[in-house]
C-alpha cells in the first residue's frame, strides 16, 4: 500500500508541471491532503534572504558603540607582534582570539596552516601570538 501512495503521488507531481497555477494548486491539493496548505489560501510566496551589507563583526561592534551600546573591549590585530601587544594591553587571564572572515561557521573552518576553528581561547600573550600567525593572512575553509 506504501509503495502504491508513493507513485500515486509521483505522478501527480510530475502533472504538476503541466497546469496552469491555479490547477496545480488544486491538484496540490488533492495530493496532499486537506492540511490547508493548498486550500484557499492562493499561491504562497517564500521569500530568499539576501545580504546586502557585509561588515566584519569589529566593524559592527564600532557601529554599536558608537550609537552607546555596550559591547566587549576588543581591539584588531594585523600581525602576531600586535596580537602579542593587545593581549598584553588586556592583562586579562584569557583572551578571545576571533578570525575576521565574511562567512558563517568560522568556528569550524580550518585554516591552511592546519589550524582547526576560527575562534579560539588563549590564556597568554606568548599563546596569542602563536595563535593568531596560523590565523592572520591564511585562508579559512
Amino acid at each position: 500500500m506504501a509503495a502504491s501512495m508513493f507513485y500515486g503521488r509521483l505522478v501527480a507531481v510530475a502533472t504538476l508541471r503541466n497546469h496552469r497555477p491555479r490547477t496545480a494548486q488544486r491538484a496540490a491539493a488533492q495530493v496532499l491532503g486537506s492540511s490547508g496548505l493548498f486550500n484557499n489560501h492562493g499561491l504562497q510566496v517564500q521569500q530568499q534572504q539576501q545580504r546586502n551589507l557585509s561588515l566584519h563583526e569589529y566593524m559592527s561592534m564600532e557601529l554599536l558603540q558608537e550609537a552607546g551600546v555596550s559591547v566587549p573591549k576588543g581591539y584588531v590585530a594585523k600581525s602576531p607582534d600586535e596580537a602579542y601587544a593587545i593581549a598584553k594591553k588586556l592583562g586579562s587571564k584569557d583572551v578571545v582570539i576571533k578570525a575576521q572572515v565574511l562567512a558563517g561557521g568560522r568556528g569550524k573552518g580550518t585554516f591552511e596552516s592546519g589550524l582547526k576553528g576560527g575562534v579560539k581561547i588563549v590564556f597568554s600573550p606568548e599563546e596569542a601570538k602563536a595563535v593568531s600567525s596560523q590565523m592572520i593572512g591564511k585562508k579559512l575553509f
